[in-house]
């Protein structure tokens, strides 16, 4: 085994526990804020924040589970599986690899999903009639789809390995369980991979897209900020890294929640910091001050959204 993947390893072996206590915590405090909190105007949004909630729980549950690490061989995709599943089986494993991209496709759309109606709400200025859960259970099918194909899609794992030594004989073979698919150009293995690229290259564009529109039409005054993007020269950096940008948004996603919906910041802030802004009922008027302070009507800072 190289020095390099064997640090990897370490560092990874540390992150998959922290990622999955983390999204644990946050998504279901998210669930009970949610549950606690009472706002006529997130009556609809508490759809698609449950959904989302729930597709992020899945996400980290199954990466952490089996704590992939994919390999692009010449004819085949191979596998590494360094999470619990490994002491089941490749099976198991297989199975737990499917489950992974089909949740991060499924949080990806959850996500879109919430960007659309938050646009669609400022746009027109009324709450959307639509069935909610007829919407959401329509942007179900691909994922669903997707790992229906991927279960049933023939895979001959001792061809995956064979290829894989012979393309990497420095990799490490003993600790993890190794699966993969045997032809990536067959009908499943072709849609599994169209799928992934729909979900979770796709959907996270157009999301910035309507995120861009939302603010336009809050405020023409915003500065946007640019973050920079990192590129692996080495291939064994790629690999470790693909499986845990999806993890990553599990526990980003509900702390992005709290921040900026206004009803469950407050709720949040209520029963965790003694210093907290307040809030209307509706989440329409926030007056920050602190607590201790005696103040004017001239030093209330309040803000409309």
């Amino acid at each position: 085994m190289m020095i390099e993947e064997m640090k990897l390893q370490l560092i990874y072996r540390a992150y998959y526990p922290i990622s999955i206590t983390l999204s644990l915590i946050t998504n279901i405090l998210l669930l009970f804020i949610m549950k606690t909190t009472r706002s006529a105007l997130l009556k609809d949004m508490q759809y698609y924040l449950l959904n989302t909630a729930i597709c992020e729980i899945l996400v980290s549950a199954s990466t952490f589970l089996a704590q992939c690490r994919p390999v692009a061989n010449k004819s085949t995709l191979a596998v590494f599986c360094y999470g619990p599943c490994k002491h089941f089986g490749p099976n198991t494993c297989f199975f737990m690899f499917a489950l992974v991209q089909a949740s991060v496709v499924a949080a990806s759309f959850s996500i879109l999903l919430s960007f659309y109606y938050r646009y669609r709400l400022l746009q027109v200025h009324v709450k959307n009639a639509r069935s909610h859960k007829k919407t959401i259970a329509i942007f179900s099918l691909l994922p669903t789809s997707m790992l229906i194909f991927q279960l049933f899609t023939e895979s001959d794992f001792a061809i995956v390995e064979a290829e894989t030594r012979a393309l990497h004989p420095n990799y490490d073979y003993t600790n993890n369980s190794l699966i993969g698919f045997s032809n990536t150009k067959g009908v499943g293995g072709t849609i599994s991979q169209i799928s992934i690229s729909l979900g979770v290259y796709s959907a996270p564009f157009i999301a910035l897209y309507y995120k861009r529109k939302i603010t336009k039409v809050i405020t023409s005054n915003t500065s946007i900020q640019r973050i920079p993007v990192a590129y692996y020269h080495s291939s064994l950096y790629a690999e470790y890294l693909l499986n845990t940008l999806g993890s990553f948004t599990a526990f980003i996603n509900p702390l992005l929640t709290f921040y900026y919906v206004l009803p469950y910041r407050r709720a949040l802030c209520k029963r965790v910091f003694k210093y907290f802004p307040s809030v209307s009922e509706e989440g329409t008027d926030i007056t920050t001050y602190p607590a201790t302070t005696n103040f004017h009507r001239r030093n209330t800072a309040t803000t409309k959204v």
